[in-house]
């Protein structure tokens, strides 16, 4: 009975190491573990290769996928941007080294003052100059004459580059003097009629006072 015993004890520790053996785990690509069970599995077997497994590859081939596409688009994050600042800097920095006669377009902004000054109200004939910084004359407009220059109204161009870069329009009106003079003529009739107004009112309290004297 003893030898029988020991003869069964022997033979389940051998099953059990030949077992252990046989389910040496293993590790994939993605750094998951299976048992060699299931790889041998796997390759003779694919049909009957169990539903976690199938699970398990699906979620790697997903994550894989997912990191792909997460490297795709901060990609062309990156690339985006960089145009995106290539354009700005062109557009701040590059413009500014043009000279000022090809920075203006004069007729557009020949086109701009007569609209600014319609809604103003201001209908008289007026001619301007473009000059840099320095005085240094750029452009003048094609009727300028110079009636009216004792009466020049500047505006700095390009105010946030460097002082180099700035230009200056400069605006005259040669028929100033007529336009204030028609702007207060119709103001004359309301001056003689508040004149006489203020008249009679200092004739009246005068003749009150000397009736009050003489009674």
């Amino acid at each position: 009975n003893k030898k029988e015993r020991k003869q069964s004890e022997q033979h389940s520790t051998s099953k059990d190491n030949s077992v252990a053996t046989h389910q040496t785990p293993a590790v994939d690509s993605q750094g998951d573990a299976y048992t060699s069970f299931e790889a041998k599995l796997l390759q003779s077997k694919p049909s009957l290769t169990p539903k976690a497994m199938i699970l398990r590859n699906d979620s790697n081939s997903l994550s894989a996928t997912k990191r792909n596409m997460q490297e795709i688009v901060r990609n062309r994050y990156v690339y985006q941007k960089a145009m995106l600042e290539e354009v700005v800097y062109n557009i701040l920095y590059s413009a500014s080294d043009k000279p000022l006669k090809q920075r203006i377009n004069f007729k557009l902004l020949d086109q701009d003052l007569k609209a600014e000054m319609m809604n103003n109200g201001i209908n008289i004939p007026y001619h301007f100059t473009v000059t840099t910084q320095d005085g240094r004359e750029v452009y003048r407009c094609p009727d300028y004459v110079s009636d009216g220059e004792e009466n020049t109204y500047s505006q700095v161009l390009f105010r946030n580059d460097p002082v180099s870069r700035m230009g200056v329009v400069k605006v005259h009106f040669p028929e100033m003097n007529n336009y204030i003079f028609s702007s207060i003529r119709f103001m004359i009739p309301s001056i003689i009629f508040t004149f006489v107004l203020l008249v009679t009112f200092i004739f009246t309290i005068v003749t009150i006072f000397r009736q009050k004297r003489y009674s």
